[in-house]
């Protein structure tokens, strides 16, 4: 069974299981209902076990329409061959998660994400920026978080924690003197104050990118509607402490109101973001001054020098 097929089947798949879940009473909430409508299970179970006579068989996207048909029927699969994950009838779990009585405002922290197919019903209902969940098996943990970016859901991508973050200066009455003054610089300044904010979130760094100017600044290279395009986006550099525990986010919006005042064009963009990276270059542990920082173990890219924005090669 090809992509193709999947994408014309699935969906008529979906609306026949969530009729059948309302019918027997599974799903009373319509949100609900358009959670599970929404939500592809098929990415979360790309295969399941099944006991036969001969002992246990892998029935998976090569069965074509006897593993898609199963997929999305009300039953509980096996996704392990040693029987330690498993998918849970989507009746069972309508009944979870409408016992939950969620408004839709609410954040949820789930324990134990399994294959990730309920944290994308969660993330349908709330938004995914309203969902965490946590796992112990770092494979399985990992197969979920492919799963939810192919599906197009990040629940893991913000946390947000209370703590004073800068939010500015105010220059107070008093002043310092440094050297001699002369008839135009008496060499007295005023000092200023840090200024900090309780917040529930604070922005690391941000970047820009035109879409007029999408490879360089001097030339006009706009991108092209309807055409996939790879860009990269330069983050300011800053330096910053992160929490032991902390987890980052990467917000992404069409303009900055807070440094640009943007005219509405009405253009949207489509983002992979199951194809997409960000490249933090970081340190860790306490640091003496000038030891240089080792790199902990990520992914990541650092320039090797400042472009020149006004030479007509960058």
């Amino acid at each position: 069974m090809n992509q193709q097929v999947i994408d014309q089947w699935a969906p008529e798949l979906r609306r026949t299981l969530v009729g059948a879940l309302a019918a027997d009473g599974s799903i009373t909430d319509a949100a609900w209902r358009a959670a599970f409508a929404a939500a592809p299970r098929h990415l979360f179970v790309p295969r399941f076990y099944q006991n036969t006579s001969e002992g246990s068989a892998q029935i998976d996207v090569s069965a074509g329409d006897q593993w898609l048909r199963t997929v999305y029927s009300d039953t509980h699969l096996v996704t392990k061959d040693d029987v330690t994950s498993s998918s849970t009838a989507p009746s069972l779990m309508a009944t979870m998660l409408e016992a939950l009585d969620l408004s839709g405002d609410e954040t949820v922290l789930e324990v134990g994400t399994g294959i990730g197919y309920n944290a994308a019903l969660l993330s349908e209902r709330l938004g995914d920026t309203q969902v965490v969940s946590i796992g112990i098996d770092p494979q399985s943990v990992d197969d979920a978080r492919r799963h939810l970016a192919t599906a197009g859901y990040h629940p893991l991508l913000i946390d947000y924690g209370e703590a004073d973050r800068f939010s500015g200066i105010r220059r107070t009455d008093d002043s310092t003197c440094e050297g001699e003054s002369t008839s135009y610089d008496d060499a007295c300044y005023y000092t200023v104050e840090k200024l900090t904010t309780e917040t529930d979130h604070g922005i690391v760094s941000r970047g820009w990118i035109d879409a007029a100017h999408s490879k360089s600044l001097s030339k006009p290279t706009p991108l092209t509607p309807g055409q996939w395009t790879t860009v990269t986006v330069p983050l300011r550099a800053q330096d910053e402490v992160i929490p032991k525990g902390r987890i980052l986010g990467l917000a992404v919006t069409l303009s900055d109101t807070e440094w640009t005042s943007p005219n509405d064009t009405g253009a949207t963009i489509d983002i992979d973001l199951a194809g997409s990276k960000l490249n933090l270059p970081a340190t860790s542990g306490k640091l003496t001054a000038p030891t240089k920082p080792q790199p902990i173990d990520v992914d990541i890219t650092t320039p090797t020098h400042r472009p020149d924005l006004h030479d007509q090669k960058n």
